[in-house]
């Protein structure tokens, strides 16, 4: 019998340019994965969900102040906690694609890219 069961979802919606346009991407994150586990059901139970890099947000902009103030996020954010919670939901492990995470703790011209 197999161990674990894995399986990628894979996303197709325009990039947000705004942190309230992310709210979007994150919803159908969010039913891509139950999509996964319920269409897996049948046939076995999934141990694992990889969402693509950048799933919520690519850095689009030029410059790191635009990418900050218009995409940049803490960690964690409502988007971890959503998908956090479909994970304890499912009793599953989500990779749940790449953030531009801001932390204050270090100076301002860095912007961490966060898996």
């Amino acid at each position: 019998p197999l161990k674990y069961n894995a399986a990628a979802v894979q996303t197709n919606f325009p990039n947000p340019t705004a942190l309230s346009d992310m709210k979007k991407s994150t919803t159908r994150i969010v039913q891509l994965i139950e999509m996964a586990v319920e269409g897996y059901k049948p046939f076995l139970p999934l141990s694992f969900i990889v969402c693509p890099e950048f799933a919520h947000a690519a850095p689009v902009f030029p410059t790191l102040q635009e990418l900050r103030s218009k995409l940049g996020v803490p960690i964690p954010n409502e988007h971890t906690e959503r998908v956090l919670e479909k994970a304890r939901e499912y009793n599953i492990h989500i990779q749940m694609g790449s953030m531009l995470e801001i932390d204050e703790k270090i100076q301002e011209r860095y912007l961490i890219l966060h898996a």
